[in-house]
């Protein structure tokens, strides 16, 4: 379908501000970019930095694009007695979905989509947004952390009206919000 993943290891240079930006364009209507600025100053245990990725595929099959958008930011500076962060996070994706298809579907058109999946615009949403904060002692034996957050998913299934008509049925849409956020010490 229209999924992926991405692995990225990076070894930052020695006490320097760095900017780096990357774009990848591939066959299928791929396209990635990324950007990420940091500055590390590791006299006084300071680090700042922002990232950026996004990513989109077209899908090989009909109603099966998907993209993805994130954005990462993190401070880190020593304080309060011992060195403290603060990081946020956010995140949108989007997914059609193309369904499965039977074995005869799948011999007859490998790269089909089932006709249902264009009827009901099957797809899913994610939006993410976390802010969060940590503080940990100059001996590491005590350590503060708070976060809060939103997060927002919706989905679009192929489910026959007909179908949803029973009390049981819990109906095609799935839509679901919630704030969310922690305190550890």
């Amino acid at each position: 379908g229209a999924s992926g993943a991405l692995l990225r290891v990076q070894t930052l240079p020695e006490l320097a501000p760095t900017a780096q930006a990357e774009t990848v364009i591939a066959g299928g209507d791929r396209q990635r970019a990324s950007a990420e600025i940091a500055s590390v100053d590791g006299e006084r245990s300071r680090y700042g930095g922002v990232s950026l990725l996004g990513y989109r595929n077209g899908g090989f099959r009909p109603h099966s694009r998907a993209e993805r958008t994130q954005l990462g930011a993190r401070w880190q500076q020593p304080g309060l007695g011992g060195s403290w962060q603060l990081v946020a996070h956010a995140l949108h994706s989007r997914a059609d979905d193309p369904l499965g298809l039977s074995r005869a579907e799948f011999l007859r058109d490998p790269d089909g989509t089932v006709s249902i999946a264009s009827s009901f615009d099957t797809r899913k949403s994610l939006d993410h947004v976390e802010l969060g904060w940590h503080w940990r002692s100059l001996n590491g034996r005590t350590s503060i952390s708070s976060y809060v957050g939103n997060r927002q998913i919706e989905q679009f299934l192929a489910i026959p009206a007909v179908a949803q008509r029973a009390p049981t049925s819990a109906g095609a849409v799935i839509d679901l919000q919630r704030d969310f956020g922690g305190l550890s010490f």
